[in-house]
């Protein structure tokens, strides 16, 4: 499930790097959190005036899993 999701979070038209959806659909988090790791990991990436890589969306995420207050499993690495 949570491999649909991340496989349709970008627009088609989104610059995005080797993204690993298989890797993506390994983090243990809701959808709303999915499109929030997304739109940060697009925001930083933008800023850079880079594509959407594997480490924008693991810093992302990490950000994103300390607003839960919940620690990120080896498993769960992006990078």
């Amino acid at each position: 499930m949570r491999g649909k999701i991340w496989s349709k979070v970008f627009p088609d038209d989104a610059p995005t790097q080797a993204l690993d959806i298989t890797r993506l659909a390994q983090l243990n988090i809701a959808g709303g959190n999915i499109r929030n790791i997304a739109l940060n990991a697009a925001f930083a990436a933008a800023h850079k005036e880079e594509s959407i890589s594997m480490l924008d969306l693991h810093l992302a995420a990490k950000n994103e899993y300390l607003k839960l207050e919940k620690n990120m499993s080896p498993t769960e690495s992006l990078i």
